[in-house]
């Protein structure tokens, strides 16, 4: 099966499931689908990144002693 068959039922796979059919793949995948399986890969091990916007800038704690003393 070309891996292109095989992104198309792999959303609501279990891990084994998804396993056994890439053992069963047709030849080796190129870069790019290696580069989205490995993409997916570590989505599903640390999962989604978050959004720029729920990062909090980071302030070093001397900021507001050079500030407030000059």
């Amino acid at each position: 099966m070309p891996l292109s068959e095989l992104r198309k039922k792999w959303w609501g796979m279990n891990f084994n499931v998804a396993a056994e059919e890439m053992r069963r793949l047709d030849g080796e995948p190129d870069e790019n689908e290696k580069l989205k399986l490995y993409g997916l890969y570590k989505q599903a091990i640390h999962g989604d990144i978050p959004a720029i916007e729920d990062y909090r800038p980071f302030v070093s704690p001397s900021l507001h002693f050079y500030q407030n003393r000059y």
